[in-house]
């Protein structure tokens, strides 16, 4: 009956022995898989704040973009301005030219009939 007896008690030690490791082994695991998890979370911030880093980027070159696009529109404007001038000052020259030339043949013709 002692040897019985023994034999229970180491059992039950042997048994509380398997489920403290297991316990532990289990408390391991959480810990690990915890660890895991925040990794995973750090990681997922660093994409985060790449992205939003892209993002405030992208923001910032449609910002220029439109800017470069106004400058070229009023640059646009202005020429198109000059060039009207220009074409004004083109059609004054050859008016000028007609008559000029218009003047002159009469003075030659004038010039002509008078000897």
């Amino acid at each position: 009956m002692r040897n019985s007896h023994y034999k229970d008690t180491n059992y039950l030690n042997n048994t509380q022995k398997h489920e403290n490791g297991l316990e532990s082994n289990e408390s391991d695991y959480f810990l690990e898989e915890s660890n895991r998890i925040d990794n995973s979370h750090n990681m997922t911030d660093q994409i985060l704040l790449q992205a939003y880093s892209t993002r405030d980027d992208f923001y910032q070159q449609k910002d220029m973009l439109y800017d470069m696009n106004q400058k070229i529109s009023k640059a646009s404007n202005f020429l198109s301005g000059v060039k009207y001038f220009i074409s004004k000052i083109s059609t004054k020259r050859k008016k000028n030219n007609l008559i000029l030339s218009f003047v002159i043949s009469i003075c030659i013709i004038m010039i002509y009939f008078m000897m």
